[in-house]
């Protein structure tokens, strides 16, 4: 396996799942407050911790962990970027 492969989610396929996450999340839930307020103050922070974590598996270049990883992470990063952009107030 090459260890040059990269992966990438484009914003366009970022703003369909926050489309569909729009589509299933209803205002009575929102206005519940529970996970999606929590969600909504806690993934600032993590979503910094998650790019600094990606970043430093790319310097790091372990053999066969950062390449899933770092996929991994960018899989969290795009749902968690949907998931702000449909559900919290900015």
């Amino acid at each position: 396996m090459s260890s040059d492969l990269t992966f990438s989610i484009t914003q366009k396929e970022i703003d369909a799942l926050a489309d569909e996450i729009k589509k299933n999340y209803t205002e009575a839930q929102l206005a519940q407050g529970g996970a999606a307020s929590k969600f909504c103050e806690v993934w600032p922070p993590v979503k910094e911790g998650l790019t600094v974590l990606k970043d430093v598996l790319a310097v790091v270049k372990l053999p066969g962990v950062a390449l899933f990883a770092s996929a991994a992470i960018a899989v969290v990063l795009a749902a968690g970027d949907a998931t702000s952009k449909a559900l919290c107030k900015k």
